[in-house]
């Protein structure tokens, strides 16, 4: 009976000393993102039409503005003088052509011409994620004088958010 006992209290003993005794442990773990607010542009031209200097009408064209901002982003755009302001009647802007003869025009961010855009004259938004389309409309004066060809301009977007 002795070797049972011993037998017994040997397989008790390595069952305990064998075994293995498992721990956890938990922990937090941030994750952080910071979304910055961020606009991209594109542009389509302003086209005029046919431009008749002797016919007593002016004549209007439209262009766009692709403007696409960050969800929520507040953003104002601006549009600069023009390349050629300085040849300009006072209050308008101008394109000119190779020969560097010009042709005033405007640019108006209401469809009935109304709004002069520019200098302090700015359009808000707000970034919805996806492109906004904003009109720019355009109006090139009657009754100007100038010789036949084509007259071009360049005018500076800024989109400000």
């Amino acid at each position: 009976m002795k070797t049972a006992l011993r037998l017994a209290l040997a397989l008790a003993l390595a069952a305990t000393g064998a075994q293995v005794i498992a721990a956890t442990t938990t922990g937090n773990l941030a994750v952080n993102a910071t979304v910055v607010a961020t606009c991209r542009l594109t542009t389509t031209a302003v086209g005029f039409t046919n431009y008749d200097g002797l016919s007593g009408a002016a004549t209007d064209g439209q262009g766009s503005l692709g403007v696409t901002c960050t969800q929520s982003a507040p953003y104002t755009i601006a549009l600069d003088a023009g390349a050629h302001a300085a040849l300009a009647t006072a209050g308008a802007r101008a394109m000119i052509n190779a020969t560097g003869q010009h042709l005033d025009y405007n640019l108006y961010s209401d469809s009935a011409r109304g709004t002069l855009w520019g200098g302090t004259v700015t359009v808000p938004g707000s970034g919805n994620g996806a492109i906004q389309t904003v009109n720019v409309y355009g109006r090139v004066p009657a009754n100007q004088s100038v010789p036949a060809g084509s007259y071009s301009d360049t005018v500076q977007v800024t989109v400000t958010f």
